[in-house]
């Protein structure tokens, strides 16, 4: 769907974004989405609305995902913490 919507926005706004990198891209696979597709596309939009290279990148990316991002690696080693102590 992200590729879809570059495609999509690109001609929109006249833009020749190419891709995301791995990095931004990870972010949007791990956040939540408590909205729907439209909330995904707002983002892509956004991202291609600031981006001056050809590829979105993780500082393109809104603050609210990335925190998300770094919440669940937070979690993530809690949890590999606890489980390596036996809780």
């Amino acid at each position: 769907m992200v590729y879809h919507f570059i495609s999509k926005i690109n001609q929109n706004l006249n833009k020749k974004i190419k891709g995301i990198t791995d990095e931004a891209l990870k972010v949007l696979i791990n956040y939540d989405w408590p909205g729907n597709v439209r909330e995904l596309e707002n983002i892509i939009e956004r991202a291609m609305n600031i981006c001056m290279g050809d590829k979105i990148g993780i500082e393109h990316i809104s603050k609210e995902l990335l925190e998300e991002e770094e919440k669940l690696q937070m979690e993530r080693l809690i949890w590999e913490i606890l489980k390596s102590q036996g809780k």
